[in-house]
């Protein structure tokens, strides 16, 4: 119930609004997004990532690390990362909420750490032991 009263709130007073969330996971339809001031979750499907007046980027997953990394720009979002949306479309019945990326921390693929090799030893030129 409260749910359903908090976006008949957000449908009346907060569509197209700006306001502050925190990305919770993300899916092949697009990315879930908690609004920090009501907790409640909506999706920022894949064409609404861009910014204004730009088409928009192909997003790609990081097996295992709960990180996209967007394949023009090289920007990277993970789960855990303050944004800020904009409300675009709230349908309390259906209990969906469609949101806007309108920013995101400003974190390149260039700047994450490599990942470690599956078996978790460093590769190299390394003298082999013998005993």
């Amino acid at each position: 119930l409260r749910h359903f009263l908090v976006l008949q709130y957000l449908e009346a007073e907060k569509v197209g609004d700006e306001v502050p969330g925190v990305i919770t996971g993300f899916n092949s339809a697009g990315v879930w997004v908690m609004l920090d001031q009501f907790l409640v979750d909506g999706m920022v499907g894949w064409d609404a990532m861009g910014t204004r007046g730009t088409r928009p980027d192909r997003w790609t997953e990081i097996e295992g690390t709960g990180r996209l990394v967007a394949a023009r720009s090289g920007a990277v979002l993970s789960i855990g990362d303050p944004v800020t949306i904009q409300i675009l479309r709230v349908d309390p019945a259906n209990r969906e909420m469609e949101l806007a990326l309108t920013s995101h921390p400003n974190r390149k693929a260039s700047s994450l750490p490599r990942p470690r090799p599956e078996n978790g030893r460093k590769r190299g030129k390394g003298r082999r032991r013998r005993r």
